[in-house]
């Protein structure tokens, strides 16, 4: 009955998949808005002083230069070095122990956009630093979480 893990085949040689677990029963709907959750710090992004004296033509040129394109209201301007994303010393160390020289287009977007509490939808090539982008910022909001 293939229940000892062993797979069965056919006539042909081809194997039998095993028959389907059952169906397990949804779980039931939660309706969030309902729920009268804690609040919590969302925005942790200050702007770097050299970030905040560009001129508005000076960061698109930045995006332009970098290959970002962004939408939404007033989208957070792009970096040009780590020490603008304002990290903890920790987290910084970690950075230049792991080579990392400048932060990559998807971070240098995407890091201040996360920091702010932004929702961000970010496409990029694979080993253009996505999951650095997305994890950094997940580290200051945990390390930011009350104790449970």
């Amino acid at each position: 009955d293939g229940s000892d893990g062993e797979l069965e085949y056919d006539q042909d040689g081809n194997p039998i998949p095993p028959p389907r677990k059952r169906d397990i029963d949804p779980l039931p709907v939660i309706y969030h808005s309902e729920i009268d959750y804690e609040k919590f710090e969302k925005n942790f992004y200050i702007p770097h002083e050299d970030i905040i004296a560009l001129a508005s033509s000076q960061t698109q040129e930045l995006r332009h230069k970098l290959g970002i394109k962004v939408s939404g209201p007033s989208p957070p301007a792009p970096v040009t070095s780590f020490a603008h994303f304002g990290f903890d010393e920790s987290l910084m160390k970690a950075i230049r122990k792991s080579e990392y020289t400048q932060p990559t287009p998807i971070q240098a977007q995407g890091v201040p956009t996360a920091l702010s509490g932004r929702d961000i939808i970010g496409i990029a090539k694979t080993g253009s630093g996505k999951t650095a982008a997305f994890l950094w910022p997940m580290l200051v909001h945990i390390m930011d979480q009350k104790n449970l």
